[in-house]
Order: structure tokens, then C-alpha cells, then sequence
């Protein structure tokens, strides 16, 4: 189910809960994103230490989604190309430094919709680690997923092979060529 703000046309206004608005497609996009200076300096912009597209952005909307409602317009400001071949989140996983989801657990106890959105990011962390050949960092991120979280599909691809989820990623590349838009994320 897409969020039922993207369902609206020229909607703008404030988002009731980002987490739960963000569990398929999130929200915030940084080519599309302004906040005051104060406020990202508030923050303390973007965590450094995570790096090569292993989570920053996420980790800065998550922070400003904890400190302050937000608002959201479904007017196109920005677009994005997912086909440049020099695209930061083209490095190779192991050569990246992904942000700790961990440290929004104790605040995730009081909302769940917080723990889902921990969740499907573990999994998508999860997914990259296991094609990288990083069993031990799949692993890791899998034993902490609480799987109701999780679509059914989801909970399917944790279960497949290295092999098949490249066959599989390779088919979602093709489908998308010819402009049918596939994602595990609903």
C-alpha cells in the first residue's frame, strides 16, 4: 500500500508521521529537501562518519523526523536519475560505513511505526550485505528485524540464495527498461 499522501495530487502539509508516511518510498529525498539553517545545524547536518551512500540521508530525515513534524508537498521539484553510472550508492558495499539503526532502538519502543521503518531499512542493508558476500553482516542485521515488520515478499527474499537475488535484480534492471517499476517495498 503506497503512502496515502503520494495517492494526493497538489497536496501539501504537514506529514502526521513520517515513519509510517516513509515505509515503501520515503518521504524526504535530499535533492528535494530545504530546511532551515538553524535547524540542520540543530541536527548536526549530515553523521560523516557514515559514508559512501550507506545510509546519510536516512539518518539525517530520521533526526529531523524525531525533532520536528515536517511538511511535504506532492508537487515534482525534483527529479532523480537512477541510471548515472557514477552514482555514490554504486560503491561497493564493503567499502561503505552504514549507519547505526541500532541507536534509535530504545525510541522505536514507543513507536512502532519507528521500529518498522528500523526494520525495513535493516532489511534493505540486509539484502546489499547478503549480495556482497557478507554473511556475517546479514546476519547481524536479519537477527534484529522483528519480521511482522516485513512484507511478505521481504520475508521471501531474505530466505533466497546470493544466486537468485542477482537473478532477481537483474530481471527488476530489465523490467524497468521498459518502464514497469518493481520493488519489494509493498
Amino acid at each position: 500500500m503506497i503512502s496515502p499522501i503520494m495517492e494526493q495530487k497538489n497536496w501539501t502539509g504537514i506529514v502526521d508521521d513520517y515513519f509510517k508516511n516513509s515505509l515503501i518510498d520515503a518521504l524526504a529525498w535530499t535533492s528535494a529537501v530545504c530546511m532551515k539553517k538553524d535547524f540542520f545545524q540543530k541536527l548536526n547536518g549530515f553523521d560523516a562518519t557514515i559514508t559512501n551512500g550507506a545510509g546519510e540521508d536516512t539518518d539525517l530525515w530520521l533526526r529531523a523526523a524525531l525533532e520536528s513534524p515536517l511538511v511535504f508537498s506532492t508537487r515534482i521539484s525534483a527529479r532523480h536519475n537512477l541510471d548515472s553510472s557514477n552514482r555514490i550508492s554504486h560503491t561497493p558495499t564493503k567499502d561503505r560505513v552504514f549507519m547505526s539503526l541500532d541507536k534509535y532502538e530504545a525510541i522505536a519502543e514507543n513507536n512502532p511505526y519507528l521500529k518498522q521503518y528500523l526494520d525495513v531499512n535493516r532489511f534493505s542493508f540486509a539484502i546489499q550485505h547478503k549480495l556482497a558476500k557478507d554473511d556475517a553482516s546479514f546476519e547481524d542485521y536479519v537477527r534484529k528485524i522483528d519480521l511482522k515488520n516485513l512484507t511478505s515478499k521481504q520475508r521471501f527474499l531474505l530466505k533466497q540464495p546470493r544466486k537468485a537475488l542477482i537473478g532477481m535484480k537483474n530481471l527488476k534492471y530489465l523490467l524497468e527498461t521498459l518502464g514497469k517499476r518493481t520493488t519489494a517495498f509493498k
